[in-house]
């Protein structure tokens, strides 16, 4: 059986789209399990439309981030897998059969090619293509997977890591990091298998200067929890562009002014990210 866990935030029409999509699939062999972090019981009118039997709804009293949201949903699941899916995200309906097929022995975690596509036009529609089986060292150079509604996990797979960071502003990367290390296979069935509204997941919640903070910081985070690695599978040329990139953002945003405004958490975690190199 495979568990789906549906975030979302009280979005009742976002949900129905989500619902929806799941019920639509081909391989009927699920549970579906709501995390809202709105703990809004009009949801259940939503639900109602579809066959309630087969949904649990986790409503939060204390919403701690999309991270912390799956993982609740993650570790009250009955199934053998667990397919992500935030609420503004679609599946095609042979997504999740055609990924089951895809396991074999060892895989952890497998995810598909995506369709991006920019609600307000802003930007041309692009496809998603990450690496089909990606190395430890693939994913220490870039992020080479797709977004985490593509990913259907292994649940033993994903309690061994320890879930989901709730740390980091992308989870997802490190989970598939801490998969590859830890010797599971990620696997990518080379279809377009899931479509991702890239708009509806930026509505500008940062401005510029603070998603560039947010960037700096979580370099930091990745080099202090995968700095051995990095040292010592990345070629000197490689560790050379990772240090001038960094160098290069910090003094972007020291001379932009929003170091000057951030200076204190900044230095905490360039604080941390030394102690722990020493």
């Amino acid at each position: 059986m495979i568990s789906v866990v549906i975030t979302t935030f009280g979005n009742q029409k976002n949900l129905q789209q989500a619902l929806t999509t799941v019920f639509s699939q081909e391989y009927k062999d699920f549970e579906v399990i709501v995390v809202d972090g709105k703990n809004d019981k009009t949801l259940f009118d939503t639900i109602n439309k579809f066959d309630s039997s087969k949904v649990t709804y986790l409503g939060l009293e204390n919403d701690k981030g999309i991270a912390s949201a799956r993982n609740i949903g993650c570790r009250k699941a009955n199934g053998k897998y667990i397919a992500m899916l935030d609420d503004d995200d679609e599946w095609t309906p042979d997504k999740l059969q055609k990924q089951i097929e895809a396991f074999d022995n060892n895989i952890g975690v497998v995810t598909c090619y995506t369709s991006i596509i920019c609600d307000d036009n802003s930007k041309l529609n692009t496809i998603q293509k990450p690496l089909l089986n990606p190395s430890y060292v693939d994913l220490l150079k870039g992020f080479q997977v797709s977004p985490t509604s593509s990913f259907l996990v292994d649940k033993e797979a994903m309690k061994s890591v320890g879930y989901f960071s709730e740390m980091l502003i992308y989870p997802e990367y490190d989970l598939a990091l801490k998969m590859r290390k830890k010797g599971y296979q990620i696997k990518c069935v080379p279809e377009i298998l899931m479509i991702y509204h890239k708009i509806s997941k930026q509505k500008k919640l940062y401005s510029k200067k603070q998603i560039n903070v947010i960037r700096f910081i979580e370099l930091i985070n990745f080099l202090k929890f995968y700095q051995k690695d990095f040292f010592i599978f990345l070629k000197t040329r490689e560790l050379i562009y990772n240090f001038m990139r960094c160098f290069g953002l910090f003094f972007v945003l020291g001379f932009g002014g929003v170091f000057n405004q951030n200076t204190e958490l900044i230095l905490e975690k360039l604080k941390s990210f030394m102690d722990g190199a020493m």
